[in-house]
């Protein structure tokens, strides 16, 4: 019997009489790519914590591969990376002596912590820096050692805490390859917790909106964003003709109220077809002699939905 690599029960948690995370339920599979989703302080590192064992709830549980978290934590953080938003490493040490002490305490030894260390310092670029002083790097070099180091044991289950703080746009998209590959070669889940919401929807299969503590929704981001609903908007000149003629096709078809200040020609209408099937409405529109000023797939973005999301909890 296979179980989610994380599931949370209920979980609540205060700071004092400040509610922080109300009766959170959530469940991540094995493999997955998974977003949290939330503004800055809506509880994404609080949950964080209490996943990790490092807050006790005020109520419910968290399991971390079908154990409870709190009766064999120790074993569960073997099996896991983390990279937390406020990560920082020694500035005495050097970026290859950081990884290496980060491998110890995780129990690599000998060769396979040598090979493990320069392996992830060339994954993240970081080959040419490994021995200089971590005081000498930059932000982004502080970010990518980071990175670094929650993948150095290659962990089952990875949590990055708003990865991207500090990187380049370059960095920020080395980053989102990384991750992708680590999960189809490793079968690596991935846990983010961000505000980034155009990286999050490049990168992730399913995301968790937060909002003030509650769990607004959970799902995959192209049934959340409507990718997988197929519609296409279309402008024509014949309404009245086109409504009877998509909806003998067999599509549905609602009329769009254009602002009285719109100057574009035509009425618009939102019509339930699928991209493959939009050459066959462009040709039965033209037949019926109904002239087509636009035609485009209607999609929102992960940011359309989250904000239309808060605004209405």
């Amino acid at each position: 019997m296979s179980f989610p690599d994380i599931e949370l029960r209920s979980l609540s948690y205060a700071y004092g009489k400040a509610a922080a995370l109300t009766g959170i339920d959530l469940s991540v599979d094995r493999g997955e790519l998974f977003g949290f989703l939330g503004l800055n302080g809506a509880g994404k590192t609080t949950a964080l914590r209490l996943i990790l064992g490092l807050l006790r709830p005020r109520s419910g549980e968290v399991c971390l591969f079908g154990q409870r978290a709190g009766r064999d934590v120790a074993r569960a953080r073997a099996r896991v990376g983390v990279l937390f938003e406020d990560f920082t490493a020694p500035n005495y040490l050097t970026g290859r002596q950081h990884l290496r002490l980060h491998g110890v305490l995780y129990g690599l030894t000998g060769t396979q912590l040598d090979r493990a260390v320069d392996s992830w310092l060339a994954r993240v670029g970081l080959d040419a820096a490994a021995d200089k002083k971590v005081r000498h790097y930059s932000m982004g070099m502080v970010r990518r050692l980071g990175v670094a180091g929650a993948l150095l044991h290659s962990p089952d289950l990875v949590f990055l805490d708003e990865p991207t703080n500090g990187l380049d746009p370059q960095g920020i998209h080395d980053l989102r390859e990384l991750i992708q590959a680590v999960s189809r070669e490793h079968g690596t889940t991935f846990f983010l917790s961000s505000h980034i919401l155009s990286e999050v929807e490049k990168i992730c299969d399913r995301v968790g909106i937060l909002h003030q503590g509650r769990l607004l929704r959970a799902g995959r981001v192209a049934e959340l964003t409507g990718s997988e609903q197929k519609r296409c908007l279309v402008r024509v000149g014949n309404a009245d003709l086109a409504v009877a003629v998509i909806s003998e096709a067999g599509w549905d078809v609602t009329t769009q109220t254009l602002p009285k200040a719109s100057h574009e020609t035509g009425v618009r209408m939102e019509v339930s077809v699928s991209d493959a099937e939009i050459p066959r409405l462009m040709r039965i529109l033209s037949a019926g002699n109904i002239d087509v000023y636009e035609a485009r797939p209607i999609v929102k973005s992960l940011e359309d939905v989250f904000r239309e999301m808060v605004a209405s909890a």
